[in-house]
């Protein structure tokens, strides 16, 4: 070219130099290009990263002076009671150290509406223990792993509308009180791996609640119970009846005398 000027071959080999000699620089400016070259890229990103932070301010409803009081009767009793982050007012409850559960610490429950983590695994439960629970309208997850659920009393449940994951590892619930489950329609996870819970009933769930992922693992396999062994009776010499003639000897043969 003239004046100096390079040409467009002359500037085109001269990039590609540029980049075979610092190929990070090369990812960089096809990045770029690929980015102003999609309409709404920017505008996207900034949508998103609003929507995460909107999300991340949901801290709940401050409690009232009666949650606060069931929280720390709660705490009291052994149970663990979290904020799930500095600030927020959602908790997670878990029952594993609690001193002597009775009917009275469960009752703290129907003031906590803030719980949304709750872990009752290895707890004797009932009817009236899964109502109260019932009652927690903004819980999302579930632990009833190991606990004495029954196939009635998860119809306790049903008025959790927000219930995303629910735990029942362990338990003697079957087919009958997991098609029972279908008014959970925000669940997204059950667990009834050790159960008596079969294919079949697991695909009815999954035909009401098609989102619903149903972990069934292996089935519950009882142990054999051992059996005693049993005694051997001495054995009984059969009875004679009574006037019985008395058996006959037969006369014995003499053996003829040797000469």
């Amino acid at each position: 070219g003239c004046g100096g000027e390079l040409t467009q071959k002359e500037a085109a080999l001269k990039r590609r130099d540029m980049f075979m000699k610092n190929p990070r620089y090369y990812c960089l400016c096809v990045f770029g290009a690929l980015m102003l070259g999609t309409p709404g890229w920017a505008e996207e990103a900034k949508a998103k990263k609003e929507g995460g932070a909107k999300e991340s301010q949901d801290v709940g409803v401050a409690p009232t002076a009666e949650e606060q009081k069931s929280y720390a009767g709660l705490a009291q009793r052994g149970v663990l009671v979290q904020p799930l982050a500095a600030g927020s007012n959602y908790y997670y409850v878990n029952f594993r150290g609690a001193q002597q559960p009775d009917a009275a610490l469960f009752d703290f429950l129907k003031q906590a509406s803030g719980i949304v983590d709750l872990d009752l695994a290895g707890q004797k439960l009932g009817d009236g223990e899964l109502k109260i629970v019932g009652g927690l309208k903004n819980l999302r997850k579930l632990n009833l792993s190991r606990t004495t659920v029954t196939d009635g009393a998860l119809a306790g449940l049903l008025g959790l509308s927000k219930l995303e994951s629910l735990n029942l590892f362990q338990t003697e619930v079957s087919d009958a009180g997991v098609v029972s489950l279908k008014g959970l329609t925000a669940l997204k996870r059950l667990y009834v791996a050790q159960t008596k819970v079969t294919e079949g009933g697991a695909a009815q769930l999954k035909a009401a609640l098609p989102a619903v992922s149903v972990e069934r693992g292996g089935a519950l396999v009882l142990p054999p119970k051992k059996e005693e062994p049993k005694k051997e009776e001495p054995k009984k010499e059969p009875s004679k009846p009574e006037n019985a003639a008395p058996a006959k000897e037969e006369p014995k043969k003499e053996e003829p005398k040797k000469p």
